[in-house]
């Protein structure tokens, strides 16, 4: 079964500043590297949604609709509902998290 994902724009946000961050802070081409492989990971969603695990942020405030995934330190932050995938943040994991995605998701 194949699940249709969408990228919120809060998603293409965080996308987009990480992708600045990271040439300033490395390189334009390690910059590309790291989005493109978020992106692919984000897509890859589609078939296996479900091998992502609670997000222990929002699982220690009893919140356990949204999953996460790895590519590195960086966080894919996503709900499934039904038949679709929504990717509601990519987050360099050694951010406060927990309060990045309480005001996001939370209230």
């Amino acid at each position: 079964m194949t699940y249709a994902v969408h990228l919120m724009a809060s998603a293409e946000e965080d996308l987009y500043h990480l992708q600045n961050y990271i040439a300033e802070a490395e390189s334009r081409e390690t910059a590309e590297a790291v989005a493109a492989q978020l992106e692919i990971l984000s897509q890859s969603l589609a078939e296996f949604p479900e091998r992502g695990h609670i997000t222990a942020e929002l699982k220690a405030m009893d919140i356990i609709d949204y999953r996460e995934v790895h590519y590195h330190s960086y966080r894919v932050i996503y709900r499934v509902d039904g038949q679709d995938v929504f990717i509601y943040a990519i987050l360099d994991g050694r951010r406060d998290l927990k309060t990045i995605l309480y005001e996001r998701l939370v209230r």
